[in-house]
């Protein structure tokens, strides 16, 4: 699925300021895409969830990408992938919001004991750098359990 970001941000203004827009990426290596070649597939999931008023049921979009490469990627290359497909989404996407609360959520937590804190201080900065509010986890749902659960479930 891809996104048709013309019917999200038409979406986005239809609901009330009161709305909060979430932006979250994960990514998955299935192990068993890899080829007889020696290629490695990751598949990567992009989602938006529109919150109604921040306290009613939602709405999510999302957008599976498939990238495949010579070797199989380091997790912070990974990580960091998973961070620009959010932020070029929200920067699709910021302009429609007003003054709706609007988050990129990114899969990293930054207790130096998890392999994902190996990339916290440069995707922390690289969506800052773009004038968007950021949460890693715990607060992290758009990325950590929703995104998650729809890269899971992909074909």
């Amino acid at each position: 699925m891809n996104f048709d970001i013309k019917y999200i941000k038409k979406f986005i203004k239809n609901t009330s300021e009161s709305t909060s827009i979430y932006i979250g990426s994960d990514s998955i290596i299935p192990k068993r895409i890899k080829n007889k070649m020696g290629f490695w597939q990751v598949r990567y999931v992009t989602a938006v969830i529109v919150h109604y008023d921040s306290c009613k049921g939602g709405k999510i979009f999302h957008e599976v990408k498939h990238n495949v490469t010579r070797y199989r990627p380091k997790m912070k290359e990974r990580l960091l992938t998973e961070v620009r497909y959010s932020v070029e989404c929200a920067l699709l996407l910021v302009k429609s919001t007003g003054n709706r609360n609007f988050e990129v959520h990114l899969d990293i937590n930054p207790n130096p004991k998890t392999g994902s804190a190996i990339a916290v201080k440069e995707a922390i900065s690289w969506v800052i750098s773009q004038g968007l509010n950021v949460k890693v986890k715990p607060n992290a749902f758009a990325a950590s359990a929703v995104a998650d659960n729809i890269v899971k479930k992909a074909s």
